[in-house]
């Protein structure tokens, strides 16, 4: 019985990934890219030397996701789908995340409900569909929230 509730539990957040993904990606090169994303791209394609020296002053924060962001572009491109492709992934990433935590701080039952409100969430939707990283702060936020709360 305890092994067929949690692989119910595991298809539950599985799915919840899945429509995430799916609503992350439906309209992923829907619209050009903003201003700020430019500016992502630019961030991330300056030589080494000058992006390197743009992280310590004043303006320029993200070096983390700048980076990603760089090799990201170095595997698949510069196109609107390509590049809002890995805020998707961040997005997706912090659907099982939650669930990890809710069961860790409360029960599996709020975990899954934690997975479902951020699977849905519009905002983390719109995140996930932008060259900026604010999708990739979330599933860093919950992975060391995950780090720093004890196993049951």
């Amino acid at each position: 019985m305890m092994h067929r509730t949690r692989y119910r539990q595991l298809a539950a957040i599985g799915l919840l990934a899945l429509i995430a993904f799916c609503a992350g990606a439906v309209a992923l090169d829907a619209q050009s890219l903003w201003r700020d994303e430019v500016d992502a791209l630019r961030f991330a394609t300056r030589p080494w030397t000058e992006m390197l020296g743009n992280f310590t002053r004043v303006g320029w924060n993200g070096p983390f996701y700048y980076l990603l962001l760089r090799g990201w572009i170095a595997f698949a491109g510069t196109s609107e789908f390509t590049m809002r492709f890995l805020s998707l992934l961040f997005g997706v990433l912090s659907v099982p995340l939650i669930y990890l935590l809710g069961r860790r701080l409360f029960s599996p039952s709020v975990g899954v409900t934690a997975a479902l409100l951020v699977a849905t969430s519009p905002y983390l939707v719109w995140y996930s569909q932008e060259v900026k990283m604010y999708a990739l702060v979330l599933a860093l936020a919950l992975n060391l929230l995950l780090a720093d709360t004890p196993v049951p």
